[in-house]
Order: structure tokens, then sequence, then C-alpha cells
């Protein structure tokens, strides 16, 4: 699903996986950021500011962005 950056508007976003990631699928996969081992309910994060953010436009609410 695409969307855009909710703090600056931008459409350029990339896909946050968690988890552990083998070196190959990282580097098969430029499109994608390394989200780690702390699953949160973003995932995207703008390209531009770097912001997290979810991809259907529901408001991330701090206590509750680690599941």
């Amino acid at each position: 699903m695409e969307s855009s950056c909710p703090s600056c508007g931008s459409p350029d976003a990339a896909e946050i996986v968690y988890g552990l990631m083998d070196f190959e699928t990282f580097r098969a996969n430029p499109g994608i950021v390394l989200g780690g081992c702390c699953v949160s309910v973003e995932d995207r994060r703008c390209r531009a500011c770097g912001t997290n953010f979810r991809s259907d436009g529901v408001p991330v609410d701090p206590r509750e962005s680690f599941l």
C-alpha cells in the first residue's frame, strides 16, 4: 500500500521489515528498511524526513507503538 508521509507529505517511503534478516536477502531488496527486533506498528519510513508511520493512515499513539 502506497501512502504519503504524515509529517512532510513526501510519497517516497520505504517498507520497514522487522526481525533478523540475512545479508543476501537485504542486499536483494534495496527498497526496505531494517526495523530491528522490536516490532512496532509502523510499517513505512519516509526517505525524505525519516519519520516512521503506518501505511493505512491510522495515527500512531506513542504508548502503543511497540507490539
